[in-house]
């Protein structure tokens, strides 16, 4: 028996508009950013995959300062290697209302979509909080499972889990662990492959 084992990394950033900079420092450092990214995977076709978590706010920010690389962005989006979650701007769940959740979804896939579309996965990491619609809100964009790392108690909710919405509406939820956030080359590939103790039972 085979003792090989693949492992799939996307790379990413956690992508901060505005909170340890400016809006407008934080602008320059994602200019850097995705012109350097650009440039990589042009030159590196062994180069996968690289999330731009922050929303397609940031597709509209870059391209606001770098319009002559619209076309080299879009095929590079277009080729899956280069993705985006279906948010406009990740919002703070607990401060606004399921509508304006909505209408931000709407606005991120109105604009993804001419770039070949978003991530068909919920994406909540940095809220404080999950409301109680939110599976019945990705489920009614085609979503069928999230991950989020903060607002969700690991004391209560394991780290796969299915969530539910008063409507009866599922999807299954993927929490990173508390003490490491986004680290999960340790919790999950590591617990899996050498302590066997990835979560088995999906049913709860």
């Amino acid at each position: 028996m085979s003792t090989e084992k693949i492992f799939h990394v996307i790379s990413g950033t956690h992508w901060d508009r505005e909170w340890r900079f400016t809006a407008e420092q934080s602008l320059l450092r994602l200019a850097v950013l995705v012109d350097e990214l650009i440039e990589i995977m042009e030159q590196k076709a062994d180069y996968k995959c690289f999330l731009l978590d922050g929303g397609t706010v940031v597709i509209e920010d870059y391209l606001n300062v770098r319009p002559e690389n619209t076309e080299r962005l879009r095929a590079l989006f277009k080729a899956g290697r280069i993705q985006t979650v279906m948010w406009y701007t990740l919002p703070e769940m607990s401060t606004v209302a399921p509508e304006a959740l909505i209408r931000n979804l709407l606005i991120g896939k109105r604009m993804a979509d001419p770039f070949g579309g978003s991530v068909n996965a919920g994406y909540t990491a940095t809220s404080y909080g999950q409301i109680s619609q939110l599976a019945q809100i990705y489920a009614g964009f085609g979503m069928k499972s999230a991950l989020s790392y903060r607002g969700t108690n690991r004391h209560q909710v394991p780290p796969v889990c299915k969530l539910e919405s008063p409507d009866g509406s599922q999807i299954f939820h993927f929490r990173c662990f508390d003490e490491v956030t986004r680290t999960n080359w340790f919790f999950f590939p590591h617990y899996m492959l050498v302590l066997d103790k990835y979560p088995r039972d999906l049913s709860t």
